[in-house]
């Protein structure tokens, strides 16, 4: 874990991340690192940093992309995974 997103998560609320969210689809080791909940942890802080809009990172069930960042609470709180003040 790096050093940003471990300084991130205690100025941050997570929500608990759930295994079946960790688990990547067998593609290519860019595309896992990119579709993972880490990098869009840090992509809700460089937002929430860029816009001074809070950001939720939300689990979208899709095998290529298992989550990602928006701007609006989701409907399902189930959904969220975190949520960057």
């Amino acid at each position: 874990m790096s050093q940003e997103l471990a300084g991130a998560r205690s100025a941050s609320t997570i929500v608990s991340l759930s295994q079946k969210t960790r688990s990547m689809p067998s593609h290519s080791p860019l595309r896992a690192r990119l579709a993972s909940f880490e990098h869009a942890y840090l992509l809700a802080i460089r937002l929430r940093t860029t816009t001074g809009h809070h950001q939720f990172v939300v689990r979208t069930y899709d095998r290529i992309q298992p989550v990602r960042v928006v701007s609006d609470r989701p409907a399902e709180p189930a959904h969220l995974l975190a949520e960057v003040r």
